[in-house]
């Protein structure tokens, strides 16, 4: 049985007030799923309450989505005005708060001020750079995506440099917000390549900016790039744009981690 694609896994059916749905393990990520398939469910679930364009999300990890068990989707309208709605959306599963998240769902406005995100940099060609694949040490949901780095190494190497750059795309093609906030949350984060063996890590909050039109399609390359910009204490702090294939950038996220390299959980 051929699994199902990124816009497939996230179409949740409603039921009453909410959107249910289910998550195969080949989009497992360590105990739960990609949290990219967790907001994706709930962006659209969030698109079909409310009609106004995606701007921002963000959002709390509360716990794991395990696969092959219904989980829920119920959105909150929190207020809504002439231009700019905000809403939750809380995932659960058996009961259980998987995740939390706000969003501003927001309509163009006329303004005058206009300042560009950072310029993606020198982009090296795909051709020669590794690709991550789906083996001991890296999620399973890394199957259907096609990452190829270009700048850090693979996760748990030892590298000292706390950066990553890579293209991504999904394998079968995604759309919409949901698509590419997943995709942007794809890659390892920068941190992961500092560690000199496996070590889990979980995100413990999450906020992605979408920056302007979203592209007609998500079928060809992106460019990513991120960096670690604090880790201490256990924790740490990344920040990544993603670019289209005109060098346009349509996706801004930070995360704060949770790292366990040699530390117990509570």
């Amino acid at each position: 049985m051929t699994p199902q694609s990124f816009d497939e896994i996230t179409s949740w059916s409603r039921e009453g007030d909410g959107w249910v749905g289910r998550i195969d393990a080949s989009w497992m990520q360590g105990r739960g799923a990609f949290g990219g398939i967790v907001a994706g469910a709930a962006v659209r679930a969030l698109e079909q309450r409310v009609s106004r364009p995606l701007r921002g999300l963000d959002g709390a990890f509360l716990g794991p989505l395990v696969a092959d068990v219904p989980a829920r989707v119920e959105v909150s309208v929190l207020r809504e005005g002439r231009s700019v709605t905000f809403a939750s959306a809380d995932v659960t599963q058996e009961g259980r708060p998987v995740a939390r998240y706000t969003a501003v769902l927001a309509e163009p406005r006329d303004s005058g001020i206009r300042v560009e995100a950072p310029p993606p940099g020198t982009r090296p060609p795909r051709s020669g750079a590794p690709t991550l694949e789906a083996r001991e040490g890296v999620p399973a949901f890394i199957q259907h995506l096609d990452i190829s780095l270009t700048e850090g190494r693979i996760p748990f190497t030892g590298r000292p440099d706390p950066g990553v750059a890579c293209w991504c795309r999904f394998r079968r093609p995604a759309t919409g917000a949901a698509g590419l906030i997943a995709l942007a949350d794809a890659p390892p984060p920068p941190f992961l390549p500092m560690l000199q063996a496996p070590a889990p890590a979980s995100t413990v909050r999450w906020s992605a900016q979408l920056l302007g039109p979203l592209p007609a399609a998500h079928e060809g390359d992106f460019w990513y790039r991120s960096t670690c910009t604090f880790a201490a204490d256990g924790y740490a702090i990344m920040q990544a744009f993603l670019y289209d294939a005109d060098d346009r950038p349509v996706v801004w996220l930070e995360q704060l981690a949770a790292v366990f390299d040699g530390i117990s959980r509570t």
